[in-house]
């Protein structure tokens, strides 16, 4: 159709990322500021908006180079691409745009909103890992959970924990109850400090948090668009290591006084793992995190996975880059 049509935003032009991202068909993590701070850590974010037949898709996204190659991802992070469930002609019209642009594959994690329409082979769609989401339009901390999570939040107040959402004062303790929470489980930051605290200054953030005698043990930085949350990151200190689904569960409460319709506490890292136990008892709904595999050069696709003595139709994409994983 002759309105059919694919623009392509970079940070340099702000005013038209966020003309892009403002409508209620975007997410928390679709916006500029967000993009911004990935770029501190050296991601360079673009974001496409793919109309065709009266369907629009967002798709933020980055390139990726490999052995003098280009693939594609989407920007890390919650939100993923929306494609509406009619989105088949965006889907091939971006197909296309890939293609001619030389690129090998793109790897497009989906929008937990988003219902995919059929897709045809070489591309496919798999499941791995899960969100949860909160649908705060029918949650309740007193109907929503069972026994043992009703008396872990309860234990909490108890003890004196208090739900705050000083922003000053969480904006500036975050940096370090992250750092510190992830070097309690072995790992570095999952972002560097410098791009948390380019995170903490944008309009669309807000901290969530809990502190005990006037310390601040546990914090959440989330972000927002219209109704929808997203819970980006925590961290506390180790009196605070055990107040997580305490503060997940405030925060609920929080939120749908505030108007929220739905707040996305993200995944876990393996099945069956702390993280996966604790929010799987929290009353929130569990979605299953999709990725949307295309392959738009299957020639060079088909000899990147030869070189690289990898199984092209292995579950990890591009299966190429397992190695340097």
């Amino acid at each position: 159709m002759s309105d059919d049509k694919i623009t392509v935003f970079g940070l340099a032009d702000r005013a038209g990322w966020e003309a892009a991202t403002a409508g209620p068909d975007a997410m928390p993590s679709h916006d500029w500021a967000y993009a911004a701070g990935l770029a501190v850590a050296g991601i360079e974010p673009q974001l496409a908006v793919v109309e065709a037949d009266g369907a629009r898709m967002i798709l933020p996204f980055f390139e990726r180079r490999w052995n003098d190659t280009t693939d594609i991802a989407t920007l890390p992070g919650l939100s993923g691409a929306v494609i509406p469930s009619d989105g088949a002609a965006p889907l091939s019209l971006w197909r296309d745009y890939a293609a001619e642009r030389g690129w090998v594959c793109g790897y497009l994690q989906i929008s937990v909103t988003t219902t995919m329409p059929a897709v045809a082979p070489p591309d496919r769609v798999q499941a791995h890992n899960a969100l949860y989401v909160f649908d705060l339009t029918d949650w309740d901390i007193h109907h929503s959970l069972g026994h043992n999570m009703r008396k872990t939040y309860r234990r909490a107040t108890r003890d004196g924990v208090a739900f705050t959402t000083d922003q000053s004062r969480l904006a500036a303790a975050f940096p370090a109850l992250h750092v510190e929470a992830m070097a309690r489980a072995g790992e570095g930051p999952v972002f560097p400090v410098e791009v948390l605290s380019h995170w903490a200054k944008a309009a669309n953030v807000v901290f969530i948090g809990g502190e005990l005698d006037g310390e601040i043990v546990v914090a959440g930085m989330c972000r927002k668009h219209g109704p929808m949350i997203e819970g980006h990151l925590a961290g506390s200190t180790e009196a605070g290591r055990g107040l997580h689904a305490w503060m997940f569960l405030e925060s609920a409460q929080w939120f749908a006084q505030q108007g929220a319709l739905s707040y996305n506490i993200g995944g876990y890292g393996r099945p069956g793992d702390g993280l996966h136990l604790m929010k799987s008892r929290l009353g929130a709904i569990e979605h299953p995190l999709r990725s949307l595999c295309q392959i738009y050069r299957p020639d060079l696709f088909s000899e990147l996975c030869r070189d690289a003595g990898a199984d092209p139709q292995a579950r990890y994409f591009p299966p190429y880059r397992a190695g340097s994983v």
